[in-house]
């Protein structure tokens, strides 16, 4: 039985905790951590929530998995972590629909089966992939990435580093020599069908998905429009 402390203690974080009860080596949460709650006498299954830093201290050889679904707030914590001498584990099984050829970073998380992750694809640290999701062969996540349940990635796509995928989104496949690519800190929005690269930063939404910004900027051009024909009638 492998033991861990989850950095986490919403209800995000026990669902990790349910889903992975279904691994065929069982996984033990020591305790949650909770930066606002922690120390006040509470628990999660019998399991105490506690500050980083009284987790620390009473378990000080456990390692972490962060179940925080912000990217940017598990690199945050991930940093905090590592600065107190604190050690990460990876919690996956190569079992049913994940390959047994992939590699996974530290710290990183895939829900059991019916999560598929195909041949040749990478996951980065920090990096979580849900429930439900499909994740094709060669396909290269970087870390701290967010993968929500339900999402559909093809073969040969890159999604950056920091990306939050959202609930229900497809992401259509690239080729070996042009993969697909969700750039560095990218926002692709539930259900969103994305059919070319999302530059770094962008938020995508709609099917077939575009760039927000550009939305926003083309209703401002159109208002702006109907001003000017307004002032000139």
């Amino acid at each position: 039985m492998k033991t861990v402390i989850f950095y986490g203690a919403s209800g995000h974080a026990e669902g990790w905790r349910d889903c992975l009860r279904t691994f065929n080596d069982p996984i033990n949460v020591m305790a949650y951590v909770d930066d606002f709650r922690g120390d006040d006498q509470l628990s999660i299954a019998d399991a105490p929530i506690l500050t980083f830093e009284a987790a620390r201290a009473r378990f000080p050889d456990v390692p972490y998995v962060i179940t925080v679904g912000a990217p940017s707030d598990r690199r945050r914590i991930a940093a905090k972590v590592r600065r107190a001498g604190g050690a990460f584990c990876s919690l996956y099984e190569s079992t049913g629909w994940i390959s047994p050829n992939i590699r996974v970073g530290e710290g990183s998380m895939i829900a059991p089966t019916p999560t598929y992750v195909g041949p040749r694809s990478t996951i980065g640290e920090h990096t979580m992939i849900m429930a439900l999701c499909t994740v094709a062969h060669d396909c290269a996540l970087g870390d701290y990435v967010t993968v929500c349940p339900g999402v559909n990635v093809s073969g040969y796509v890159r999604i950056e580093d920091d990306a939050f995928i959202g609930t229900g989104a497809t992401i259509v496949n690239g080729t070996a020599t042009n993969p697909l690519r969700i750039g560095r800190g990218a926002i692709v929005c539930a259900g969103a069908v994305v059919m070319q690269s999302v530059q770094d930063g962008a938020k995508v939404a709609g099917n077939p998905a575009t760039d927000m910004r550009s939305v926003v900027a083309g209703r401002s051009r159109v208002r702006r429009a109907r001003n000017v024909r307004n002032d000139s009638a």
